[in-house]
This record gives structure tokens, C-alpha cells and sequence, in this order.
């Protein structure tokens, strides 16, 4: 799916980009998020990471980050549309 930058979505993109460092993203992101929300960003970020290690099942995943089985299943389900070099790029160094 293409974005313009005028969308939204593509503007808001375009923002995130021009960020130079974490601290930017940090204090860009408190303009845009409440704190649940990035402590909802922060479990999903979470449960893609543990499934990418691929060391735990879906339900150590949810009994570890205490959340739903669902949300990591959502998660593993989101995974399989996605080729290896998009799941490479979402993996931690």
C-alpha cells in the first residue's frame, strides 16, 4: 500500500523518519502516543521480538510479557505474510 504525505499516515511517516536519534523519537513520540499507548506499542514490539528469536512457544510468550494468548497468536499469524528480509529488518541486533 502506497502513502502520500498528505494522508496522514504518509505525513506522519515522513515525520518519524526525519528523527536523527532515539532521544528525538522518544520526545516526538510523546506528542503523538499517550503513555498506554507506547506501553502498547512496547508489548506488541515485545511479543514480534520473542517470536523471532523463536526460542519460546506462544503461550511462554503470553505467560512471560502477561499478555493474551491472542495478541501473540495475532502476532504469529501477521508474521507468516511477511518474507525473511522484512522479519530480518524487525529483528534486535
Amino acid at each position: 500500500m502506497s502513502y502520500s504525505n498528505n494522508d496522514g499516515w504518509g505525513g506522519f511517516l515522513d515525520i518519524c523518519h526525519k528523527q536523527s536519534n532515539t532521544k528525538e523519537l522518544d520526545k516526538f513520540f510523546e506528542v503523538f502516543l499517550t503513555i498506554s499507548e507506547r506501553e502498547e506499542f512496547a508489548k506488541r514490539f515485545n511479543i514480534i521480538n520473542e517470536l523471532l528469536i523463536g526460542t519460546k512457544t506462544q503461550r511462554e510468550i503470553a505467560k512471560d510479557l502477561g499478555v493474551s494468548i491472542a495478541n501473540v497468536s495475532r502476532g504469529a499469524n501477521l508474521l507468516k505474510l511477511y518474507p525473511k528480509n522484512i522479519k530480518d529488518i524487525l529483528k534486535i541486533d
